[in-house]
């Protein structure tokens, strides 16, 4: 049985908490990827159904390690793991939307 297309309802309305927290809600979702992970890709089928998202930065991510102690020379190592995936943001800044890749 083929499972019906996600979609994202950009209309629909919540309750909003007297007292919220900075944040109301998140929700997360985890899934394998049909297709290469790649910037301009993901960017093209997402920007379509978050119209109201102006604001997108793109986020990369890297890995910095030092070692130090008595008598010893400090090691530095940076490693760059890459293009991590994308954030969205409307202009009243309370609404963001995210998504990115889950390093193994």
């Amino acid at each position: 049985m083929v499972p019906p297309p996600f979609r994202i309802d950009l209309t629909e309305k919540f309750p909003r908490l007297a007292h919220a927290p900075i944040a109301e809600a998140v929700i997360e979702m985890r899934a394998h990827a049909e297709v290469p992970w790649e910037e301009s890709g993901i960017r093209g089928q997402l920007a379509p159904l978050l119209p109201g998202y102006q604001k997108i930065e793109s986020q990369s991510e890297f890995e910095h390690e030092m070692q130090f102690g008595p008598g010893q020379d400090t090691v530095q190592r940076h490693r760059d793991l890459g293009w991590r995936g994308l954030r969205w943001q409307r202009k009243c800044q309370t609404f963001l939307t995210c998504c990115s890749k889950q390093r193994p």
